[in-house]
């Protein structure tokens, strides 16, 4: 699809192990889920034989160099937003709700960890955190909990979605995307 973005999924050696492909429309900034949902992977594109996927949290590479907090959204979009917006933490994504798995994890064991679950899955992330606590240092933010309304909440709504309701309309690429270059 001309146009997408791919997510490099990269361990923490800095092994790429796969491509997350999605198409965003490009004035709402949202995926394209119409007619069909526009995810793919580069392994499937490529058609490599025999590759045996095994996935990673996207942005694992960046913890090793860092000591700062580590903040785990769902949306690899969402995880770069969020790194513009507060730089002190470094920020991963599972690529989707379910993607939240211990295996995925075990890198982080003795990092302190902030889950920014979307609106709707705060109870799911909430529990995994509570499961897990004695081999992870969790935190979970209720900021979309106690923010979002229930309408919102229901969507699914992420921080990306919280953060880019600050962003003045003249700033925002709908307003800018044609204009001309000067």
């Amino acid at each position: 699809w001309p146009g997408s973005t791919i997510f490099w999924q990269l361990d923490e050696l800095s092994n790429v192990r796969t491509g997350k492909v999605m198409l965003y429309n490009q004035v709402s900034g949202k995926r394209v889920k119409k007619p069909f949902d526009h995810i793919t992977w580069v392994h499937a594109l490529t058609k490599i034989p025999d590759f045996k996927l095994s996935q990673v949290l996207f942005g694992s590479h960046l913890v090793k160099p860092s000591t700062k907090v580590v903040a785990i959204v769902e949306s690899e979009k969402t995880a770069i937003i969020a790194s513009i917006c507060f730089q002190d933490f470094t920020w991963l994504a599972t690529g989707s709700k379910t993607g939240l798995k211990v295996e995925n994890l075990t890198f982080l064991k003795n990092k302190k960890i902030i889950l920014y679950p979307d609106a709707n899955g705060f109870e799911q992330w909430t529990n995994f955190a509570q499961g897990n606590k004695n081999d992870f240092n969790f935190r979970v933010s209720d900021l979309l909990n106690r923010s979002l309304s229930d309408e919102n909440k229901q969507n699914g709504e992420d921080i990306a979605d919280f953060l880019l309701t600050a962003i003045p309309d003249w700033l925002k690429a709908s307003y800018i995307i044609n204009e001309p270059l000067g």
